[in-house]
């Protein structure tokens, strides 16, 4: 919804002219930016800038502006203001989920062509926080048409870049020095503007303790007695101090008491305004001339009309401040009861933003509480979750758990590391018996305790189980219990019966666990393709994937990233690398990293797979070091990143002898929770420790076992390695025959990665059947006569001879390995050293990593 008064222009009273900052802005740019803290005129120099313009739009913004949607409504209102479009031209007002660049760029097509130079104006862009937002103002202004100029008036430098544009000469930027009046600007403004009699002391001592400040230039000409000016002592915020006391000390008690009663209130209207003091005070009923707000403004005490109807006013920041500091300092009782009562005036307007607001500000957190669930199933149906988790997080937690419901939602709203410790607290302080439990089994879940989980959601559905969400959470808890016991029957059934109840409510957040969890069932058992085609169709329905590529949808907060994280997985299984890091980096946009640095490194071990699949030795260890830095600790479902972590590590160590240092000083790896799947993960770092140990008897050993007892995902991984045991003890016979078993798993999902990481590929070449899937298993070095350091092109033997020796093999094993002599091996390398254009073998690995030969 458009809020009129935010599109209106703001009027400027009796102002002295503001040269040099006028000058300074230089219309003809593609950005102003006009850069000064409260108080220094940046509104009045750009509209005195824009006196003689009329194809200006303006937007003030406030804090209700950082949903990305809400913000581009109000640019494309300004575009159909200023070109004087009819309205039914509007497109962002039906708009569901789209990119912020997507968003930038359908506005920009629509009002490129426009034959005249147009202004956008966005006042007080200091108080927009969503990167969302940035990213596509940073994507309008490098797209700009070049008749369409912006200026943003803020109090802190941007947010996102514009060097390019800077270095380019597209930018004016006007600062505090060009706002800030001079002497003689000062002289001026008190002897010409206000007809002041001011000696050339008093001037001087005025500029020197303001600095030139406007705003306490103009609250002097508010206190002064017969022409007069007050002395004035101490630091710029004790005068602006002093001065507001001033004025409010010239004020009649009742326009005191009216001021300091309504500073609680962001935007200013007499309805609301009388009846939050006359409850508090109605002996001012008699006192207040009426209408107030224009009666204030008329006195010029620091208000201003927002819209040009005068039904909304605001006074100025610094003023209202004051007073809202000093009430609440002062008069704690009341400011809690007028805020109790502006609440619950809002609540009858239905405005449920501002009353939730108020209702917190009071303190007043139950009934703040309840209007939240009162809109629960509304912001449910919106699917505006980055709102709901906002105002909840703002409740503590013996208030929130009196909600059971709203208590339940947002702990499944949370992700990762957070959501962890939220369930260890809010388990012990529900108030209601089945939610209790329900906590109780959440967090037990995630603690790894299974069998405690299944006790727990069991006696809730023994129960009177009337209430739909209840028995959904019952449900999905008992799939993903039996699910990490490996009872996968018994676990597909319960996610069956809980999507199909899901299908009825049409809860989204518990249905992207629910998908995501079931997904990973499939993997499980090897259905990949499945799992993809479940995460793909979600996603879609989500409106956070289109096939192709990822798309922003704001209200979900973290919600889809459970998704998209294991369709990145899947995806890199299958070495689609190109779309794994198109999500990669979005899930790296979705954990913003200011607010969700605890969950970031599902996003860093996405990158490092990434890295590790392009050879970049660097960045793999960078993204290493990034995740060793988290507290993964604490978060039992963090245990497969910190097993991830160590199994790069011990792939560096196998693949790169002068990283064999990661290996040297680590130790068994053991399973510290009670949960078979991480058991098996660690299992499978012990087989890599002992093969890079050189024992591979008991390397061989372990893998049987794990074999034996593990899921499809870790059996495929466990076979290779085996074949690759196998071949090593020279019993090439079954080692084929294992190879040709882990190919016959893997080829009708389509799953690349672990042949291309753990394999063999001599082997790999042995195995008749799907041939087609094995070609993929070996891919064609990249190498030809235009490959940049490569003097001639390697026939088919040398890519042989030189895969090995980056293996690290010895020229006695590569002899074995090919059926060759060593004497050929030592004439093929002189060869291979030529062509690489090297003296030896260090200087070839290395080159042959540069070239990304293999």
């Amino acid at each position: 919804m458009i809020l009129e008064y935010k599109l209106y222009k703001p009027q400027i009273n009796k102002s002295i002219r503001r040269e040099r900052a006028i000058q300074k802005i230089d219309l003809n740019k593609k950005l102003n930016v006009v850069c000064a803290p409260a108080g220094y005129g940046k509104t009045t120099a750009v509209i005195q800038k824009l006196a003689k313009y009329k194809n200006y739009s303006w937007f003030t913004i406030d804090k209700s502006d950082n949903a990305l949607k809400s913000f581009f409504s109000y640019v494309e209102e300004m575009f159909v203001r200023v070109l004087r479009l009819n309205r039914s031209m509007m497109i962002l007002q039906s708009a569901n989920a789209y990119s912020p660049e997507f968003i930038a760029d359908t506005l920009l097509r629509k009002f490129r062509k426009t034959s005249q130079h147009i202004y956008l104006i966005f006042e007080d862009y200091h108080y927009i926080d969503n990167n969302d937002i940035h990213r596509a103002m940073n994507f309008l202004l490098e797209h700009l048409s070049p008749k369409i100029h912006i200026i943003i008036i803020t109090r802190h430098e941007l947010p996102f870049a514009v060097s390019r544009m800077r270095v380019q000469g597209e930018v004016a930027e006007i600062d505090i020095k060009d706002l800030q009046f001079s002497y003689d600007e000062v002289k001026h403004f008190f002897c010409d503007l206000y007809k002041m009699k001011c000696s050339d002391n008093e001037i001087a001592n005025i500029f020197n303790l303001t600095e030139g400040w406007p705003v306490a230039l103009k609250l002097i000409t508010s206190i002064t007695k017969n022409g007069q000016i007050p002395k004035l002592e101490n630091s710029k915020e004790q005068i602006i101090t002093y001065l507001l006391d001033e004025v409010l000390h010239t004020c009649p008690k009742p326009i005191y008491d009216f001021l300091m009663y309504t500073s609680i209130f962001e935007h200013l209207q007499e309805e609301v305004c009388l009846a939050v003091v006359l409850h508090l005070d109605f002996s001012l009923a008699d006192k207040l001339p009426l209408p107030i707000l224009e009666y204030l403004e008329k006195q010029n005490v620091f208000i201003v009309a927002v819209d040009r109807q005068k039904n909304i006013y605001r006074y100025h920041h610094l003023f209202r401040e004051l007073l809202n500091e000093r009430l609440k300092k002062w008069h704690l009782s009341k400011y809690t009861s007028l805020h109790t009562y502006a609440s619950k005036c809002y609540v009858e307007q239905q405005y449920f933003s501002q009353a939730i607001h108020h209702a917190i500000c009071a303190k007043k957190f139950d009934l703040a509480a309840g209007y939240i669930d009162s809109i629960y199933l509304k912001l449910l149906y919106q699917e505006d979750f980055y709102t709901l988790v906002r105002w909840v997080k703002l409740l503590p937690h013996d208030t929130l758990c009196k909600y059971s419901r709203l208590c339940c939602t947002y702990v499944l709203l949370l992700y990762g590391k957070e959501q962890f410790l939220e369930l260890k607290v809010l388990s012990e302080l529900a108030k209601n018996v089945e939610y209790t439990l329900i906590l109780k089994a959440l967090y037990s879940s995630y603690s790894g305790d299974q069998k405690n989980c299944i006790s727990l959601a069991t006696s809730v559905s023994q129960n009177d189980c009337n209430y739909i969400f209840l028995k959904e959470l019952v449900l999905f808890l008992l799939a993903h219990a039996h699910h990490d016991l490996k009872e996968w029957a018994v676990a597909d059934d319960y996610y069956q019966e809980v999507f199909n109840l899901n299908s009825l409510t049409k809860n989204n957040i518990l249905r992207c666990a629910i998908v995501g969890y079931w997904s990973e069932l499939q993997i499980d058992i090897g259905h990949y393709r499945s799992a993809y085609e479940i995460l793909e169709l979600e996603a879609k329905k989500l409106q956070v994937w289109n096939g192709e590529s990822c798309i922003i949808n704001e209200k979900l907060g973290t919600l889809p990233a459970h998704i998209l994280t294991k369709m990145a997985n899947i995806l890199y299984l299958q070495n689609d690398l190109a779309k794994a890091q198109a999500i990669t980096e979005h899930i790296w946009l979705i954990f913003d990293l200011e607010e969700q640095q605890g969950d970031i490194y599902i996003a860093y071990l996405l990158k490092m797979q990434l890295a590790y699949a392009s050879g970049e030795v660097e960045k793999i260890c960078h993204w290493i070091q990034k995740i060793e830095k988290l507290d993964l600790c604490i978060e039992p479902t963090a245990t497969w990143a910190y097993y991830t972590v160590l199994y790069y590590k011990l792939q560096l160590a196998q693949k790169f002898p002068h990283m064999s240092f990661l290996s040297e000083k680590m130790q068994k790896v053991t399973c510290y929770i009670d949960s078979k799947r991480a058991n098996d993960f660690a299992i499978f770092l012990n087989v890599k420790l002992y093969i890079i140990r050189g024992k591979l008897d008991d390397a061989l050993l372990l893998v049987n076992k794990l074999i034996s007892q593990s899921e499809k995902y870790l059996l495929l991984w466990s076979l290779i390695v085996k074949s690759s045991i196998l071949y090593s003890q020279k019993n090439i016979h079954q080692a084929t025959k294992v190879m040709e078993q882990a190919i016959e798993m893997a080829a009708p999902q389509g799953i690349v990665r672990p042949f291309l990481e753990e394999g063999n590929r001599f082997l790999i070449e042995k195995v008749q059947k799907h041939s087609q899937f094995v070609k993929l298993l070996v891919p064609t070095p990249n190498i030809s006569k235009k490959t940049p350091g490569l003097l001639q092109p390697l026939n088919t033997r040398e890519r042989e001879i030189l895969f090995l020796l980056c293996k690290s093999y010895t020229y006695k094993r590569i002899a074995e390995e090919l059926y060759l002599s060593i004497n050929t091996v030592k004439w093929y390398l002189k060869i291979i050293y030529e062509k690489l254009m090297v003296s030896n073998r260090k200087q070839a690995v290395k080159k042959a990593y540069e070239l990304n030969l293999f």
